[in-house]
């Protein structure tokens, strides 16, 4: 099956077996759609949609998926129940303004906003980072030191595997975590910010298993 090529995103061109991709979203909709009443596209191979676990609601902008930033809570974002508790997933994302910690990522195994693991670039301490969000308690498991800066796109792709998470930011910055226990049966995953009082922006995710 071909695989459409939608607005020219990153990740359009690039080759995928599509029998292992359980999302690929681009955030095409009506801007105010909410993101809970998005329809996933261009694939979306286990007819899912997203669940808002932020303090603030993320809406389409811009085909953008935008949260606009509410301070309080350890990770604000989404995620998806896929069924598989190992996963790929290739998220580009920019900060848009400049407030708390600035921070934006892939969220693996949530629980809730205050249990999960969270592969973040941080703009703040120009670190990309996999944290681990315990009872609301955010401990640093890796980090690799990079210069970032806002309304700037920057692509991570993580994948958690058993106890071990692997990361990249842009195709370099390589990292890693071989402790991942934390929740280790839970199969919910997606995307978010760190206690943002910034304006997130994510421009697309696809999700595979493995």
């Amino acid at each position: 099956m071909p695989i459409p090529t939608v607005n020219n995103k990153n990740f359009a061109t690039r080759q995928r077996k599509s029998t292992r991709v359980l999302i690929y979203d681009e955030f095409t909709d009506t801007n105010g759609v909410l993101i809970t009443a998005h329809d996933i596209t261009p694939i979306n191979n286990i007819s899912a949609s997203w669940v808002n676990f932020a303090i603030s609601a993320y809406e389409i902008q811009s085909n953008r998926a935008i949260y606009p930033g509410a301070s309080g809570a350890q990770i604000n974002g989404c995620y998806i129940d896929f069924g598989a508790e190992n996963v790929n997933i290739e998220l580009t994302g920019r900060r848009i303004t400049a407030f708390d910690d600035g921070a934006f990522g892939v969220v693996f195994r949530s629980i809730d906003r205050n249990n999960c693991y969270f592969v973040e670039a941080n703009l703040n301490v120009d670190q990309f980072r996999i944290s681990e969000i315990a009872s609301g308690v955010k401990t640093v498991r890796a980090f690799s030191s990079v210069a970032l800066t806002g309304n700037t796109d920057y692509t991570i792709a993580a994948t958690i595997s058993g106890a071990t998470i692997t990361a990249t930011l842009d195709g370099a910055n390589a990292i890693s975590y071989n402790g991942a226990t934390l929740n280790q049966y839970t199969k919910k995953h997606g995307f978010g910010a760190d206690k943002a009082s910034s304006t997130m922006a994510f421009d697309e995710i696809q999700v595979r298993s493995i």
